[in-house]
């Protein structure tokens, strides 16, 4: 089932793996300065609207996005801090070879879930049944 949220927003959401996640899609190819900060104020609001009504299983899809800067990286940490503020899980997935290296290079890959694919993400992310 996926209710996609307006493209203009700069990402979709969507539910995966038969409800067991919300599926946050970037789609943006630059997660930078330019879009970052707008992004992260519309992104906190659509989880923590998600949030509310008890979703605490996430998976941040980044197929998209083909370059990050500091500003990009920092939306994906202030995600990942309000959803484990929440008692809730995030997984990133599908990072571009040039995405994941910078993750790596920051060391983010030891503090973020990095996942190759959404299968895997959202198996990362479910609360076992």
């Amino acid at each position: 089932m996926s209710v996609p949220s307006p493209t203009d927003a700069g990402f979709r959401v969507s539910t995966e793996g038969n409800g067991a996640a919300r599926s946050i899609e970037l789609v943006d190819r630059a997660l930078t300065f330019d879009v970052s900060e707008s992004l992260k104020g519309r992104l906190r609001e659509a989880v923590r609207a998600d949030l509310e009504v008890g979703h605490r299983s996430f998976v941040l899809r980044l197929e998209s996005v083909e370059t990050v800067d500091s500003s990009g990286v920092g939306v994906l940490i202030a995600l990942h801090h309000q959803v484990a503020e929440e008692g809730g899980a995030l997984a990133v997935c599908g990072a571009s070879a040039h995405v994941a290296k910078v993750l790596r290079i920051m060391k983010l890959d030891r503090f973020l879930t990095v996942l190759p694919d959404v299968e895997r993400a959202v198996r990362a992310v479910s609360d076992p049944v």
